[in-house]
């Protein structure tokens, strides 16, 4: 060791050599843990990291929630497999349209209306393209206390500052929290201090600081901050923000969080830098197509001094070849035509192994993004099982999103007293998604054709299995068709109607006996 180093050591600084030393164990920590430690300070550009946002993008802890958000809108406008996957997302979850649907008619006016008044037939589109793009979405609500009819804004998730928890619960969130707005490009709309907005949820009623609890005014139903009671701990949270009470009602969705993740992610975050390296790759193979186009004539004049080739060379300017033109020279001038040889064919697999890497994350298959003579149509159905599955669970999410605003329009009318169940069940909303996948119709009718034979034997012939058992087993292959089937209440209702028949069948038999009797005492007479 040197002696400077061994100075540097003394007055416990760290020498050049110790320097690599730690550089190397947080690169091979890097690669073993698949990136999750960074290079140590000064290493990071050697190591080859690229990030958007210039730091490590699975680090939550410390990620800018604006920058994340500024990201996936950049690459929602610029990249176009990011638009195109978001794209495709929203128009299977949706199809071509949705509408809710209730058992009782006075009901379904109140969810018309609610639709049609909020025109969801549009913005579904929007608010779900939107929910995975951002990652989490916020619909203040606005509630007529004469009938209870509801209106929906919006506020957009850069505007979000935090989402609190109840303290007690991390999964229950209770409240959203606005960036105070210090400054306007209008100068009619006024600057205000933070806003909060109780989220949405059930009236269950209140715990006090004794422990003793107060029981829900409007029990079960969905209700705004202003028809509940707020808790102890929702007071004093306000008044850290300066108010003493809540600034509104909304709803909050999130996705692509953790139980612990309060916010939600956008889809494209993981594959963010990706995507961004993809579109570096491409523009560089786009300049460099252009210069393939580029080409020049070498002229050589045998036995020529400096004056002749300056000559010749401003006769060449003057009227150059044209296209299609025919050169003619003697035996003392010779053309070579130069072409630029670019190689491009390395760089081009880079950008699509890059591409399948980007697509894989995202659940799409490589032929859904035009890569359609790479597959046949049995692989092309194998590859996107797993798609399908992952897009039901996020059209589950929309469902219930949409669901929640309904419920909330039909409890508000409840509260208000512009609708009234008649029965039980009536306050039921039914919301029909559109199937993920077409159905193999006829392979299906096969499939139950073949079962059907099976159970009845079974439970018939065989005496091996119950009625019960095979009413389940029976409703697994029903639902392949996309039809709710519950084998209890059908096995139910199947019995119903067979004992109405029977009875039926009885009467008509007592009937006609009873006739016959009446003609053959007609006759004896």
């Amino acid at each position: 060791m040197a002696l400077g180093e061994r100075i540097i050591e003394m007055l416990g600084g760290v020498t050049r050599i110790e320097a690599k030393e730690m550089a190397a164990r947080a690169a091979e920590a890097a690669y073993e843990d698949m990136g999750e430690d960074e290079p140590v300070s000064g290493t990071v550009r050697k190591q080859g990291y690229k990030t958007l946002t210039g730091q490590a993008i699975r680090d939550f802890g410390g990620l800018d929630y604006g920058k994340v958000l500024s990201t996936a809108w950049k690459l929602f406008l610029s990249n176009p497999v990011a638009k195109r996957y978001l794209r495709v997302k929203r128009d299977y979850i949706l199809g071509r349209g949705i509408k809710p649907h209730a058992k009782d008619e006075d009901l379904q006016v109140i969810l018309d209306e609610f639709w049609k008044g909020n025109k969801l037939n549009q913005r579904l589109k929007k608010f779900v393209l939107q929910l995975f793009l951002l990652g989490e979405q916020m619909y203040p609500a606005f509630v007529r206390e004469s009938d209870g009819r509801v209106r929906l804004g919006y506020i957009d998730p850069v505007e979000i500052e935090r989402v609190i928890t109840h303290p007690e619960n991390v999964l229950e969130q209770w409240a959203v929290v606005i960036k105070e707005r210090h400054t306007t490009t209008d100068a009619w709309i006024d600057t205000e201090g933070k806003r909060v907005y109780r989220i949405i949820r059930e009236d269950e009623g209140v715990v006090d600081g004794n422990g003793d609890v107060r029981p829900p005014k409007y029990p079960g139903l969905l209700v705004t901050h202003e028809q509940v009671e707020l808790e102890d701990w929702e007071r004093e949270m306000l008044k850290t923000y300066g108010l003493t009470g809540y600034s509104g009602s909304c709803f909050y969705s999130s996705v692509n969080n953790l139980s612990n993740q309060p916010r939600g992610y956008s889809d494209l975050l993981q594959g963010a830098d990706w995507l961004d390296q993809l579109d570096t790759i491409l523009f560089a193979l786009a300049d460099r197509e252009n210069m393939a186009d580029y080409f020049s004539f070498d002229v050589t004049l045998e036995g020529a001094d400096e004056d002749e080739v300056k000559k010749r060379a401003r006769e060449l300017l003057r009227k150059p070849p044209k296209k299609g033109s025919v050169n003619v020279h003697n035996d003392k001038e010779s053309w070579n035509l130069n072409r630029p040889d670019l190689k491009q064919a390395g760089s081009i697999e880079s950008s699509k192994t890059i591409l399948t890497f980007i697509l894989g994350g995202l659940a799409m298959p490589r032929h859904w993004y035009g890569f359609g003579d790479e597959t046949n149509r049995a692989t092309a159905e194998a590859q996107g099982a797993p798609t399908w599955r992952t897009m039901e669970t996020e059209q589950d999410e929309a469902r219930d999103m949409i669901l929640e605003m309904l419920r909330f329009a039909r409890d508000q009318a409840l509260i208000a007293g512009a609708w009234k169940p008649k029965a039980k069940g009536d306050g039921e909303i039914t919301l029909p998604m559109p199937e993920m996948a077409s159905k193999d119709v006829a392979q299906i009718a096969q499939a139950m054709n073949q079962v059907a034979v099976a159970l009845t034997i079974a439970v018939d012939t065989l005496g091996l299995m119950s009625v019960e058992k095979a009413s389940e087993v029976w409703a697994k292959v029903v639902t392949e068709l996309g039809v709710e089937f519950n084998p209890a209440d059908e096995l139910k209702k199947v019995r119903g109607e067979n004992e109405a028949q029977e009875l039926a069948d009885e009467a008509r038999m007592n009937q006609n006996l009873l006739v016959r009797l009446g003609q053959s005492e007609w006759e004896h007479r």
